[in-house]
């Protein structure tokens, strides 16, 4: 007689699933920008100028799946490729000032709706070709219209070098401000500064929402996203409906014996 326990584990595995589905949020969706491909649109992404996906660049790899994203700055200069965005344009995509002295720039842009107060962090990479003969280019976050600084060409140490660019080694951002609940819209970017000479690139990837007053979070291709401790109620529900599962397979198989 062939044993009902695969049929039990199914069971059990499947009710474990919805359970955990049930109790986790979608927040930012393709958060490592798995989905991307190169030369492509970034599913679930808005953009602004010139970017695309990629496995790697030299140094640059991933920190979370198999693929990142890149922004440029500076593509004017070779009408082969796709350009970078002007201020003007670039500065209404991300809903924001910058500043008097960017030249152009490009942006990514999602809004999400978190159902728990969250931090946001991403991890990246930042390159230019040519430091101290251009201006200070600065790489940036916008959150509901709230611009944060997190890189500035002149304050970099570059530790790395592939394909005439200077590469800095890969490092986390943590916005300091906490997400409330609520819909919010995020925005990373790059531009470039004073004269507009020169070319700036930006890696992004790995973007993660962590629950901050007692929750949890987890990120990357898992998801990005924060997830929430079952309530009493939905835990002891889950627990009765795998106890009557439990019953009524043993009793089948009680019945299978006995004939």
């Amino acid at each position: 007689m062939k044993s009902c326990r695969p049929v039990w584990m199914a069971v059990l595995g499947a009710v474990l699933l919805a359970a955990g589905a049930s109790d986790a949020f979608a927040v930012i969706a393709n958060p490592s920008f798995e989905q991307g491909k190169k030369k492509k649109k970034v599913p679930d992404w808005d953009m602004v100028g010139s970017g695309n996906a990629l496995k790697k660049f030299g140094p640059v790899v991933p920190t979370d799946g198999k693929r990142q994203v890149t922004l440029r700055t500076n593509q004017k200069v070779n009408q082969r490729k796709k350009k970078a965005a002007d201020i003007e344009t670039l500065e209404q995509f991300i809903g924001a000032t910058l500043s008097v002295d960017a030249f152009d720039g490009s942006a990514y842009k999602q809004t999400f709706f978190v159902e728990q107060d969250s931090e946001l962090s991403f991890d990246w990479t930042f390159g230019n070709n040519v430091k101290g003969q251009g201006g200070n280019d600065v790489a940036f976050a916008v959150l509901d219209g709230e611009v944060y600084i997190f890189a500035e060409l002149d304050d970099l140490v570059f530790v790395n070098r592939h394909k005439k660019l200077q590469l800095t080694e890969t490092q986390t951002f943590t916005l300091p401000e906490i997400l409330e609940i609520g819909e919010h819209t995020l925005s990373i970017g790059i531009v470039n500064m004073g004269t507009g000479t020169g070319r700036s690139v930006l890696f992004l990837d790995n973007l993660i929402l962590t629950a901050v007053n007692g929750g949890g979070g987890a990120g990357g291709a898992g998801g990005g996203n924060s997830a929430v401790n079952p309530e009493p109620l939905t835990a002891g529900l889950t627990m009765m409906s795998l106890g009557a599962m439990a019953l009524t397979i043993r009793r089948r198989r009680h019945a299978v014996q006995a004939q």
